[in-house]
């Protein structure tokens, strides 16, 4: 089940970049998820971990049930997306031979997707008479637009998809370096080759979060011997590309950044809108505090102005202040709580799991990748509406079906001595 549903999270691309419905998508995942129970006879409902991620579900689900609720194509296929994976984590027990199996798909499709990056990038003329001719129209100008903007192209008609790939290919990179393996200089060199490849995305929100997810991750688990080697490789790497930079920032590949530097300089905003998003979410919680004004609600607060100005916006890009415009100190605790207790427990095993060798130190690998997922979406939900995106679900799937295939190993191999 769990070889399914990563090659359908790492496929999505291909329902709005070669219009095929997506319903087709989660007809594959429910035929494989029925089969599955069927076979194994299944579900697992007792785990405190399963239990929290049922609370979030309500809690979403719940908030729908509103007059002033958004209720549309988009919002059916979010429901849909939260429910299917709920199942597939209840169904999920995956063994080992498949947990690397996982790690090479999500490895293949990030160096597929940054190579085409790089190549939208850097030799934007073979990229669109190439890769782009073969995109549906509705893609290809999502795609353009994208490029024209200062980004990289788009994948699967979303400039923040293929982002989070490549942070599920540095979260397993990071893994194996926290794993204590001798070969840990190749990890290091795929998770700097990732963290770069988001760098010429242009989303800066994105890169940003990534690096920080790489310093966490050096700091709290990355043993301290290889910490300090990482630390010094970095610093060489760093101190060689600064008389570089100034030649980079002028270059149109890195204008994003230059342009935010700039804006930086000058006062100007550099948050393209979200303050003025910010504020107005904050203004509907208190006038709502309670239960809010329904999921979806905030796009109806978002003028036609501020929309022909900053594009088709409708979330605060901010989920934390959106959960309380849309749902209220209520769901607020409920989610976010969720979200926190899912993360405390992951954090806490890995403790446990610090001086482990033999065996049980291939389990660090996996409970690293699971806090690198929670962290990066917390994180990115400070400054993108992660959260209202229907594959979002997928990945806080991943991270709490690895955090189980942890907590199960960990309590049966035996300790070696």
């Amino acid at each position: 089940m769990l070889l399914v549903f990563t090659l359908y999270l790492c496929t999505l691309f291909i329902y709005s970049d070669f219009g095929i419905r997506l319903l087709f998508g989660f007809a594959f995942v429910f035929v494989f998820l029925f089969y599955s129970i069927i076979k194994s006879g299944k579900i697992h409902l007792s785990n405190t971990i399963l239990r929290s991620y049922f609370i979030i579900l309500i809690a979403v689900v719940l908030a729908f049930f509103r007059t002033t609720s958004r209720i549309d194509k988009d919002t059916a296929m979010y429901v849909v997306s939260m429910v299917m994976c709920f199942c597939v984590v209840c169904s999920a027990e995956p063994n080992t031979e498949q947990m690397y199996s996982v790690e090479r798909i999500v490895f293949a499709f990030a160096f597929v997707f940054a190579a085409i990056v790089i190549l939208s990038r850097v030799a934007r003329g073979v990229y669109l008479s190439t890769i782009y001719k073969l995109l549906t129209k509705e893609a290809q100008e999502a795609s353009y637009s994208s490029i024209w903007h200062g980004y990289s192209c788009t994948i699967g008609g979303d400039d923040t998809f293929h982002n989070y790939i490549f942070m599920f290919a540095t979260a397993f990179s990071l893994g194996h370096i926290a794993e204590r393996k001798k070969g840990w200089i190749q990890y290091y060199v795929l998770a700097l080759f990732f963290t770069a490849t988001s760098f010429l995305t242009g989303r800066r929100g994105e890169f940003l979060v990534l690096f920080l997810i790489c310093v966490f991750v050096g700091l709290c688990i990355i043993p301290k011997k290889q910490r300090k080697r990482i630390i010094a490789i970095t610093l060489v790497l760093i101190l060689c590309a600064v008389p570089f930079l100034p030649k980079l920032l002028n270059s149109s590949v890195f204008s994003r950044f230059a342009i935010t530097l700039s804006q930086l300089r000058s006062g100007a905003d550099t948050l393209s809108g979200r303050l003025e998003l910010w504020s107005m979410a904050f203004g509907i919680f208190l006038d709502h505090p309670l239960i809010g004004i329904g999921w979806g609600g905030f796009s109806s607060y978002v003028s036609d102005e501020f929309r022909a100005l900053h594009g088709n916006v409708y979330n605060a890009h901010n989920i934390y202040l959106q959960f309380l415009a849309e749902t209220g100190i209520v769901g607020f605790v409920l989610i976010v709580g969720g979200l926190l207790y899912l993360l405390t427990r992951t954090i806490r095993q890995s403790r446990l799991l610090r001086y482990e060798k033999g065996e049980k130190a291939v389990l660090r690998r996996y409970n690293s990748v699971s806090i690198s997922i929670q962290v990066y979406f917390l994180l990115v939900g400070m400054l993108d509406p992660c959260f209202m995106k229907y594959y979002y679900w997928c990945f806080l799937s991943m991270a709490i079906i690895f955090y189980q295939y942890v907590e199960n190993r960990r309590t049966i191999i035996p300790v070696l001595q």
